[in-house]
């Protein structure tokens, strides 16, 4: 009887396991040269699941994200700097997205849908979103992107914030890893993040967790930000040694600027769908004339 009892337990638990095992997804393709020569050694970052994470090209091109969860929404994007002068066609100025995102401190969402259109959920890239449109200068494709919200401006989740900043042909995604690589402290450097950029962030302790804020300044090795969604409230906060703090609760990711740094890009520069099943996404990198 003993032995019977114990095998069966033995299924029960193998069993449940069984059951409960969620798929798992590849994530892979190739990046190449303008010349279809391999581009190695280009970062891919993936958005998803209320995560990041990122993976680099090999000698011969290739990169691959293994035993990824599903989801409604992932947004893959290459990044890489080309050093070149600035193109800015903002036709917003940054101060003017500040003074807006000034005159929120202090207030919350609220009930559903909110006053930043959160609809009852975290609401710090909603937060932006509404920053950027209320300043003239908004995001796009929300409509059609899969989300929660249906704005044409909103975007409810990092993700969709990064893939619909990418839609903007004039800004421009790098990661703090680019950003670390190619800064120079001697010069007043062009990728020091300005009033109106967006940033990004992720928890390095071990729970998957990124939020979004909007750049007021820079003050020596600390970024100046105010924040949706911190606290339940909108607030200004100090990043500190954003450039080089690499583990916390919340620590810099990336910068998305609302220019092109990089004389560098890609074709196509994101995709952005659901994933639910292995899947190929091949990209070029090309050089911004």
């Amino acid at each position: 009887m003993k032995s019977i009892l114990s095998a069966l337990v033995i299924f029960l638990i193998t069993g449940c396991a069984t059951q409960t095992t969620s798929p798992r997804y590849t994530i892979g393709g190739t990046i190449s040269n303008e010349d279809n020569t391999p581009a190695a050694g280009i970062q891919v970052l993936l958005f998803g699941n209320n995560s990041l994470v990122s993976t680099y090209t090999d000698g011969k091109g290739r990169y691959q994200f293994q035993k990824i969860k599903p989801s409604k929404s992932y947004a893959l994007i290459p990044v890489h700097y080309g050093e070149g002068s600035v193109m800015d066609t903002s036709t917003v100025d940054g101060q003017a997205i500040i003074e807006l995102a000034e005159q929120e401190l202090g207030k919350t969402d609220g009930e559903s849908p909110g006053r930043y259109n959160g609809y009852g959920a975290g609401w710090c890239s909603e937060f932006v979103s509404w920053v950027y449109m209320k300043a003239d200068d908004p995001l796009t494709g929300g409509t059609d992107d899969g989300g929660v919200d249906k704005e044409d401006w909103n975007m409810s989740t990092v993700t969709r914030l990064a893939a619909g900043f990418e839609r903007n042909k004039n800004w421009q995604i790098l990661s703090i890893d680019e950003i670390r690589k190619n800064w120079k402290d001697d010069v007043n450097h062009h990728l020091e993040p300005q009033a109106g950029d967006y940033v990004f962030y992720s928890n390095t302790s071990g729970i998957d967790r990124v939020h979004s804020g909007i750049v007021k300044s820079v003050s020596g090795r600390n970024l100046i930000t105010i924040e949706g969604n911190v606290s339940d409230r909108v607030k200004q906060m100090t990043r500190k040694d954003w450039r080089t703090l690499s583990v916390g609760n919340t620590v810099v990711k990336g910068i998305g600027y609302r220019r092109l740094v990089s004389r560098t890009d890609f074709s196509p520069r994101t995709f952005y769908g659901v994933i639910d099943q292995d899947m190929t996404v091949d990209f070029i990198l090309v050089h911004v004339q």
